[in-house]
């Protein structure tokens, strides 16, 4: 065997036992932590996709220092995109919130659209030793024509230590306090007209 063959050997080996040390990633959700409470008829309700900065789309976690810098984790992993994960955790969120038994995500019928339209744009959610933190605005359209925009800012205590399953259980309380003010601004917009067309 020649020395080249030998250090090709050796290369393959190295190869090989840095592929098996590397731990598999661990993978997050966010999930709706609402109460559960019984639907009724009520206004129908569109969830429309939610717009999210471009630090936010991406598989890995996200650590915020206090200043400017970011550290992405390439071990731990959210599961879904977070701006559709946020769109599930509201629209469900939402449902258990609100009297109606009508929330839907977007698609939906264009005949049959939502006698009220909820646009989100986030544009802050980051954690920081000690916080989490959730901006973002929101734009809720009734079918009769009136509309109402907020731009909700909210925080919740975190752990120093920044673990993965903190950072979600965080951002689940995030979206919770979220869910619930959009439902308050829900319930401040007039009675929704029977729509002719049904």
């Amino acid at each position: 065997m020649t020395s080249t063959q030998r250090w090709l050997l050796a290369m393959m080996a190295l190869l090989l036992l840095s592929c098996q040390s590397t731990p598999p990633p661990v993978y997050y959700r966010l999930d709706a932590t609402a109460a559960t409470a019984s639907g009724e008829p009520g206004p129908s309700i569109g969830v429309m996709p939610v717009a999210a900065p471009e630090y936010l789309s991406r598989s890995n976690l996200v650590r915020d220092s206090r200043g400017s810098a970011v550290t992405v984790d390439g071990g731990e992993k959210w599961v879904e995109p977070l701006d559709a994960a946020i769109a599930r955790v509201v629209t469900l969120n939402l449902s258990r919130m609100l009297p109606t038994n009508d929330i839907r995500p977007y698609p939906w019928n264009s005949r049959q659209a939502p006698d009220i339209t909820i646009r989100i744009k986030v544009q802050d959610l980051r954690s920081v030793p000690g916080e989490a933190t959730l901006v973002a605005e929101t734009v809720l359209t009734h079918r009769d024509g009136a509309f109402a925009s907020e731009l909700i800012s909210l925080q919740t205590p975190l752990s120093d230590s920044l673990q993965g399953s903190d950072i979600a259980s965080a951002y689940n309380q995030l979206l919770e306090d979220f869910s619930r003010q959009m439902a308050a601004s829900i319930h401040r917009l007039p009675a929704v007209s029977p729509d002719p067309a049904n």
